[in-house]
């Protein structure tokens, strides 16, 4: 009998067959024929899923008398692949293609292959040659969504697109469309699409979070909530969608919601901000998981507060929760994921000393933090120093600090880096900084933007600000420069251990402030920042035309609704009795829903007469809120917490403002830009002097008249002053020297 004789007999047997007796029958067959390819590429395939080292001998017998063969080289291939030996699966994927360059198979290994290994670009375009060849639903789907990781939102749409048009009814298309309209900018076909796919999958809770995600950045607060709740609902074991509610609740103020919504996600699921793929080597223990909740929930604080009695229960329980926790063994893999949103940020708007609790946190988390292996000796040449920062743009911070920071450029002893975190959102102010700069963008893994940083040798390291921004707050745990330092740009201090220095300026600080500080403080005299005027705008708006009323005595106060203090109701509440053609005028907060707090607790103090004389403006632009200062009478900083860019903004129209110099810093800086002018008349001695000031200012038109000529004559004192970054670069060449 030939050969082919045999092997037609044999296969009903193996149509039939298990794969062992399939493997006995070929292997019987195979002592027959030795040499015939065919026999030994069927054993090959038959192989792969269990006795690799076969598998390849077979394919190799194959290749050994057809050279050509492009299913051997793919099988050698694909074993490879399964052992993550990538380059050698690469070189056999590029063989079979090189012998049959329309092996879609191949094409797919060798795309998935590129992009495990970063050629991106390729990857696309090897799914695209798939997606040509065969006429098959899963190219579409599978560029869908490689397009969207690399962010390439027409590519994705096209083919999302075509996956619509061949399965209308998916969900997940529909879903996917939704994800990509957003990124184009459409966020009405957005909601089109998600409302598609809930259409044909009512139960299908990714696509409620993502419809309140597309709901908050459109300003719909209400709705997010509503449709981040239907995604529980629906599915009360998603343990991402009540982190995700938790969040949005503590964004919105609600904080006791905010705190049951992420027990709830991290008790249903503790590996929850972990990502996939950790080494269960570094699970922790359930006492550190527990911890680490603990400590989230105590961290998750209101944003505005109902009275200082709520100010003082959760002050106290996060420092129970820190005496509990101290000393414990905290086990964390992934901080920057882990630890993410644990800075005690709104802890600085409660108006006390955040030394100590600080201190306590800063201890607690730094064992697992303060990671860097040990300072290498710093090359010779100029000095070295870098300024890390989510913040180099079109951002307070920037404002404040940007002047200071092009002039410690400026200096020829030494070179100056900017680091930005993965939070950064660059712009034209970025830009800017990039041409007289240098600039670094930091890896999204905390360990590689360590070493990114231990790379450069620098011999001082500054933050902008600590607090604001969790990734540089995470970094500060560690040595990275022999010298490191925090300016105020959040202005109270870190607690953390490696960062050296908090530099200051002596207007703003009292003779104990050190008390204030865990860092060495370090205080700069003059103006404390050198700040660039704001340009005058080319046309004016009315009152009229701003909806404001032509006939109020108008009290703005435009700070963000968490730095009103309860102890600043007593405040508006004697202006609007004092003054009866008193308004004051406040701000939502972009479009959160916090406002509502802090109505309802005005409400429950004021009479209703002189509530309704609040009003809570929406959230303004540039352009708006100079139209706003301009058209008050008087602006009123916040007590505990004052301004910081808006004083600035209201002295540089010469517009008088009211201010309270706390025992803090961060609530000092209008007492210290009038003692730069020469100036008292807005300083008040207590907080019942302060409302006197106010409704002085608001109601008496001469006083107020006297007061912005005087303003109009000095505040030219405040813009473009430099002593205080002369004394940072003498205090920086201090460090040289030393």
């Amino acid at each position: 009998m030939s050969y082919s004789d045999a092997l037609a007999a044999l296969e009903p047997v193996l149509q039939q067959a298990s794969p062992v007796e399939a493997r006995a029958q070929l292997l019987a067959l195979l002592a027959e024929y030795p040499h015939e390819p065919e026999l030994h590429y069927r054993l090959g395939v038959l192989c792969q899923a269990q006795d690799w080292p076969e598998a390849q001998n077979h394919y190799q017998a194959v290749l050994a008398r057809l050279p050509a063969h492009a299913p051997s080289w793919f099988g050698l291939g694909f074993l490879a692949f399964r052992q993550a030996a990538y380059p050698r699966a690469e070189d056999y994927f590029r063989q079979a293609l090189r012998f049959q360059p329309d092996f879609v198979l191949a094409l797919d290994y060798l795309a998935q292959v590129c992009w495990l290994k970063e050629a991106l670009s390729e990857a696309v375009e090897l799914w695209e040659r798939c997606s040509q060849l065969q006429k098959d639903l899963r190219w579409h789907t599978k560029l869908t969504l490689y397009y969207q990781k690399l962010k390439r939102w027409s590519d994705a749409y096209r083919h999302a697109q075509a996956w619509l048009a061949a399965a209308p009814d998916n969900a997940d298309a529909h879903n996917e469309a939704g994800l990509i309209l957003i990124q184009l900018r459409q966020p009405e076909a957005a909601r089109r699409a998600f409302e598609q796919a809930l259409q044909r999958a009512p139960e299908f809770a990714e696509v409620w979070t993502n419809l309140g995600r597309l709901a908050k950045s459109c300003g719909q607060m209400n709705a997010a909530l509503e449709a981040y709740q239907r995604a529980v609902e629906t599915r009360p074991d998603y343990a991402e969608g009540w982190y995700n509610l938790g969040m949005l609740y503590e964004e919105n103020g609600q904080t006791l919601a905010a705190r049951q919504a992420v027990q709830r996600a991290l008790g249903q699921q503790p590996m929850l901000l972990r990502p996939a793929q950790t080494d269960p080597a570094f699970w922790p223990t359930p006492a550190s998981e527990r911890a680490l909740l603990a400590l989230r929930q105590s961290l998750i604080l209101p944003r505005v507060y109902a009275d200082q009695s709520e100010i003082e229960t959760y002050r106290a329980q996060l420092f129970e929760c820190l005496n509990a926790l101290q000393g414990l063994d905290l086990q964390v893999a992934v901080p920057e994921r882990e630890l993410m949103g644990l800075t005690p940020f709104y802890l600085a708007y409660q108006g006390q000393n955040d030394r100590d609790i600080n201190s306590r946190l800063a201890r607690l988390l730094a064992p697992v933090l303060d990671l860097a292996p040990p300072l290498q000796a710093s090359p010779r040449g100029p000095l070295r120093i870098g300024l890390v920062s989510a913040f180099f743009q079109d951002h307070s911070v920037t404002h404040c600090f940007g002047s200071m920071i092009q002039a410690l450029a400026a200096e020829p002893d030494w070179a100056v880096t900017l680091f930005l975190t993965p939070a950064a959102q660059p712009d034209a102010v970025t830009h800017t900084l990039a041409q007289r700069l240098k600039l670094v963008y930091l890896p999204e893994s905390l360990a590689e933007a360590r070493q990114t940083l231990l790379e450069q040798q620098l011999d001082l390291l500054i933050y902008p600000e600590l607090g604001m921004d969790s990734f540089s707050w995470l970094l500060a745990f560690a040595r990275l420069a022999p010298h490191q330092a925090v300016l105020s740009g959040h202005p109270v201090t870190s607690g953390i251990p490696n960062v050296d220095y908090f530099i200051s300026h002596s207007s703003l600080e009292t003779a104990e402030a050190q008390l204030h500080y865990s860092e060495t403080l370090i205080t700069l005299p003059g103006v404390p920042v050198n700040y660039t005027a704001p340009p005058r705008r080319s046309v004016s708006r009315t009152r009229a035309e701003l909806g404001l009323s032509e006939s109020a005595h108008l009290y703005f106060c435009p700070m963000t609704l968490f730095k009103l203090h309860p102890d600043f109701d007593a405040v508006l509440a004697e202006i609007l009795a004092s003054d009866p053609r008193a308004e004051i005028l406040l701000f939502q907060y972009h479009h959160s829903l916090l406002h509502q707090i802090l109505q309802a607790r005005l409400q429950r103090q004021l009479p209703r007469p002189d509530f309704a004389r609040i009003r809570f403006l929406p959230w303004a632009r540039w352009e708006t809120f100079m139209a706003l200062l301009e058209n008050a009478d008087v602006v009123l900083d916040t007590p505990h917490f004052g301004g910081g860019n808006t004083l600035y903004m209201a002295f540089s129209r010469a517009l008088p403002v009211v201010t309270w110099p706390a025992p803090f810093q961060r609530g000092r800086g209008g007492a210290g830009l009038y003692q730069a002018m020469g100036l008292d008349f807005g300083v008040a001695t207590d907080l019942a002097d302060y409302a006197r000031k106010a409704v002085q200012l608001a109601s008496e038109p001469e006083w107020n008249r006297l007061c912005r000529n005087q303003l109009a004559e000095r505040q030219p004192q405040l813009f473009g002053q430099t002593q205080s970054t002369a004394a940072l670069i003498d205090w920086v060449r201090s460090l040289k020297r030393g």
